[in-house]
């Protein structure tokens, strides 16, 4: 039996295939030579077609204990990683909000510093536009309300 986990996964499809045929062959067998065992005519076909069933299973047997053990210690690899994912987001998320607060009080570089500027200006000119659009819809307002 080759190492699963270097097997690719068509190669471990093809593997399955090939134990499911073994499987159903000797059995197959087993069965059909149990009658002349039974009546005591031909027992060594039946005795092989026994030794291939446990050979098949045990091959089988091996494969899953196998695919379990890999699969637990995957499991395993992953959540020592989860540890390691959070560390990291927390240490990405605390340097954002240090960079936030810097540029909040224009303690940053100067690209920051000019982006600051910049996204100031725009809320003063914004706020000037809606303004002058208030104070203008107020006074046709009273206009028409004087009329």
């Amino acid at each position: 039996m080759s190492i699963v986990y270097k097997m690719e996964p068509k190669q471990l499809e093809q593997k399955v295939k090939t134990l499911r045929f073994r499987w159903n062959n000797a059995t197959k067998q087993y069965v059909a030579t149990y009658p002349d065992a039974a009546l005591g005519l031909d027992r060594t076909q039946n005795q092989r077609s026994f030794q291939s069933i446990v050979g098949a299973y045990k091959d089988i047997n091996l494969l899953q204990a196998t695919l379990k053990g890999l699969l637990a210690s995957s499991g395993n690899y992953i959540k020592t990683q989860d540890v390691r994912i959070n560390f990291i987001k927390t240490k990405y998320n605390d340097e954002k909000l240090n960079l936030e607060t810097a540029l909040g009080n224009n303690e940053a570089g100067k690209p920051m510093k000019i982006d600051k500027y910049n996204e100031n200006s725009k809320s003063y000119i914004l706020s000037s536009y809606y303004t002058i659009g208030i104070l203008s819809i107020s006074y046709f307002i009273y206009k028409q309300l004087k009329q």
